[in-house]
């Protein structure tokens, strides 16, 4: 007779650490291609394995080993503009096209906040910290 396999549960509470990237959670990205950040809703991640694709479900660490190997989806903000200028640290969600940022791209989670108006507000404190990291990533070694 064989013993019934015992299953390792994990709380949301306990994965949902600042050391890991969640699902559906928003996140700032370094986009190399425009030299700046951008601000997103991860909607998929997909390792790229040498036997196919694996979609994940669970919360990953962003020094995870395979990290150069996991695409992350985003649904990506726009900025909201006024006058012709961009508002700052005030974004609109989009229903645009999902854009691809490797894993190590990702910056760090946000705290971002619906208005009266339903746009997305990121505190000045936490955009001009995510301003200066992009700064600092983007500088030549």
């Amino acid at each position: 007779m064989r013993q019934r396999q015992l299953y390792q549960t994990e709380d949301h509470a306990s994965t949902s650490s600042g050391n890991s990237v969640c699902l559906f959670n928003d996140y700032a990205v370094l986009d190399s291609e425009k030299k700046a950040f951008v601000l997103g809703n991860l909607i998929r991640m997909v390792l790229n394995g040498n036997h196919g694709r694996v979609e994940y479900k669970r919360p990953v660490n962003y020094d995870d080993p395979k990290e150069q190997s996991i695409t992350c989806y985003f649904h990506v903000y726009s900025e909201v503009t006024r006058d012709g200028s961009a508002v700052r640290g005030v974004y609109q969600p989009s229903t645009s096209a999902l854009q691809e940022f490797p894993l190590s791209d990702i910056i760090s989670h946000t705290n971002m906040s619906v208005t009266e108006e339903e746009t997305l507000a990121i505190p000045e404190e936490e955009l001009t910290e995510i301003e200066s990291i992009t700064a600092t990533r983007l500088q030549p070694q």
